[in-house]
């Protein structure tokens, strides 16, 4: 079974219980009841969590006649979620049951799904996404605080139809977010564009786990019709496409944010001849000829100069009208050249981190002027501190860090400052074969705890692609439902409970083994930068950095990544095609990696305790065979799901390694 069939329509059987979840609009819920409901605990299973939930006695057995009758005024999502609930009961063994949407009620509901709007309906921005479901064996009322509310209602509803089909348990449900704001940050400017299947599968698996933010990170990847160059050739996004995303999430009640870099890591623009003199240090290559790290480390904007602010001006009457949304993120981070440049003398009278104020405050006026709301990245405002209830009272501050030690609770110094702020962790896949889910757990997790203390309105948990963005969206998958199961209910499910349902859901009766490899896999890799070690060409023993490693280290790069491997494989495995092939390939790679640890260790291994040349230069060429046939694999993988431009960059650098490898063995001494 795949994962998006299983998403939109299918079902997963976990400890003799039957488990579903629907795409799109639907939530994939896994929750056990309160401590002193032990019954409840062990027939629901709903992801995020119900805040509250009651089992009562008897069934609601669902008859042909039943219907489902929409509250009036119900829009679209509404009715995505009310067929998704007829289908779920269609699939699973009940009636094909009818939606009214008349608004009209027959004064006996008896037998039917009867949902509703308390009046007046909660203008909070908090309770309004909450919803009271009552399930007796005389019919089903759902009752939302809003709208909003019937909607997620609607998921908890389709998950039990899923889960018992025609006989729907009685209980009662009584449940909101505990976070506004529970969204996803989607990189899409170092390497990887995904196509537009691939950017609806997340906004779809977004609105499955009650998420309701969306953004795409862009430094450079959009055809401004002003000057198409920007794109640098990097396939990308058109005006036409995110208007039908941001279409696509108002119909599962996500907002489509627009992030648009706007201060720092603007080397994408700041590259092109034309807009180079206004860098604070101009750029002296095109964006072709940077690196990796170059283009990481970007380029910041020369706020000094009228013209910059011109064009970043521009750039935004270009950008922000195809978003509906009431927020714009200007991100704004790792202004590295600040002031160093051309930016110098201005810095050198006020201050570094007032340079950087004045620049926050200009574009807060911009977004004012565009009826935007101005979110940016808090790094820069955080070594100033100073400064930070200077920052424009309306700007929301992002707190973002990345580690299992990240200090969490530095994010109490913006609501003290009295400023609203996101708290923004991470999926751990940059600069790595497959994602660290040990490290994003703990992240994940110490964010979102710190957040609710603080006060955060909301999470925006962050997938970013470093170095080529060589990893793979799959393995982001795993963080991408903590985050939003965690928005929604800090506490539960604790890590072991959620990944155990998640690994079910994901993969089937074979997820346990899967998850567990995979864990065993971030274990001996623990915090290593994978990627990095694997494609550095640097053979030599001289020069690599990576040529001190422990040979028992190696073998469990190999071990771990082959079991992950044949776990993938297993029968029991029922998931998603494109999911088991990336993960698989990326199983496939940390073994290589291992294979090159090992021989890098034994190339400068002392003289009586190194192979002979001739059995190293044979080790050396079966090495790049394997890498022609891995990374030839890897395009394929690739196409699938992304745009082709990005894979040049990788595959320029896989080239090399494999050159370096055969240099290398041909210049061993006989």
């Amino acid at each position: 079974m795949r994962v998006f069939d299983f998403v939109s329509r299918g079902l997963v059987i976990f400890g003799g219980v039957v488990l579903a979840a629907t795409a799109g609009c639907a939530v994939m819920p896994v929750r056990a009841a309160e401590a002193n409901n032990a019954e409840s605990a062990d027939l629901l299973h709903l992801l995020p969590k119900p805040h509250h939930v009651e089992r009562t006695t008897g069934t609601f057995r669902i008859g042909p006649d039943a219907r489902i009758f929409l509250p009036e005024g119900s829009t679209k999502p509404e009715l995505i979620a009310a067929s998704d609930l007829r289908d779920a009961i269609a699939e699973n063994g009940g009636p094909t049951v009818t939606i009214d949407r008349t608004g009209r009620r027959d004064e006996d509901t008896r037998g039917h799904f009867v949902l509703t709007v308390q009046d007046p309906p909660s203008q909070d921005p908090i309770l309004k996404e909450g919803y009271r479901l009552t399930m007796k064996p005389a019919g089903v009322e759902l009752e939302g605080r809003s709208m909003a509310g019937v909607f997620y209602g609607l998921q908890t509803l389709v998950q039990l139809a899923e889960q018992f089909g025609g006989e729907l348990p009685a209980l009662i449900i009584d449940d909101e977010p505990e976070i506004q704001w529970r969204g996803f940050h989607q990189d899409v400017s170092r390497g990887r564009v995904p196509t537009m299947e691939a950017l609806k599968w997340q906004i779809d698996y977004i609105a499955a786990h009650k998420g309701n933010m969306f953004q795409l990170y862009v430094e450079h990847p959009f055809e401004f019709r002003f000057n198409p160059a920007i794109a640098q050739n990097n396939d990308g996004l058109t005006p036409e496409e995110l208007l039908e995303l941001d279409q696509y999430c108002r119909d599962r009640r996500i907002t489509f944010v627009p992030s648009l870099q706007s201060f720092g890591h603007m080397a994408g623009v700041l590259s092109l001849p034309e807009y180079r003199h206004l860098a604070d240090v101009p750029l002296e290559e095109d964006w072709d000829d940077l690196t990796w790290q170059q283009r990481m480390r970007g380029a910041t904007l020369n706020t000094v100069d009228p013209e910059a602010r011109e064009l970043l001006a521009k750039m935004w009457d270009a950008y922000l009208p195809l978003f509906s949304a009431p927020f714009i993120n200007a991100s704004a981070d790792e202004t590295y050249d600040l002031g160093r440049g051309q930016g110098a003398e201005r810095a050198e009278e006020i201050g570094v981190g007032r340079l950087y104020l004045s620049h926050i405050e200009y574009m807060s006026e911009l977004a004012d002027f565009h009826d935007k709301r101005l979110m940016i990245w808090g790094d820069i405002v955080k070594q100033h501190e100073e400064l930070i209830p200077e920052v424009p009272e309306n700007t929301i501050m992002l707190n973002w860090g990345y580690w299992r030690n990240t200090r969490f609770e530095e994010s109490r110094l913006f609501p003290e400052a009295g400023l609203d702020f996101m708290v923004c962790p991470g999926t751990s896949g940059w600069r790595r074969i497959i994602n660290d889910i040990l490290n994003a757990e703990l992240n994940i997790r110490g964010f979102i705890e710190a957040g609710r203390d603080h006060g955060a309105i909301g999470v925006l948990n962050t997938d970013w692609g470093d170095y080529g963005h060589y990893n793979y969206p799959a393995a982001s998958v795993h963080g991408m439902a903590l985050g939003m199961a965690l928005a929604w209910n800090v506490d539960e499910p604790q890590q072991d409970e959620f990944n155990d349902i998640w690994a079910h859901r994901t993969f089937g009766p074979g997820g346990p083994e899967v998850l567990n490899a995979w864990h065993s896999l971030n274990e001996a890799y623990l915090d290593n930068m994978t990627w990095l070690m694997l494609y550095s060409p640097r053979f030599d023993v001289e020069s690599s950095p990576y040529n001190r490693t422990d040979p028992e280290r190696s073998a469990q790069f190999r071990t771990e990544g082959m079991r992950l491997a044949r776990a993938l494989k297993s029968p029991n495995v029922e998931a998603e095609d494109w999911i088991v092939a990336e993960l698989h390939h990326g199983a496939r790679a940390m073994d290589l990696l291992g294979e090159k640890m090992a021989i890098l260790y034994d190339m400068n291994a002392e003289e009586e305790d190194r192979p002979a040349p001739e059995l190293l230069a044979a080790r050396l060429d079966a090495f790049a065979d394997r890498c022609e046939v891995i990374f030839g694999d890897y395009e394929d993988i690739w196409l699938a799901r992304a745009r082709p431009d990005g894979l040049l960059d990788i595959l320029k650098h896989t080239d090399e390694l494999i050159a370096e490898v055969r240099r290398t063995a041909n210049e061993m001494e006989f």
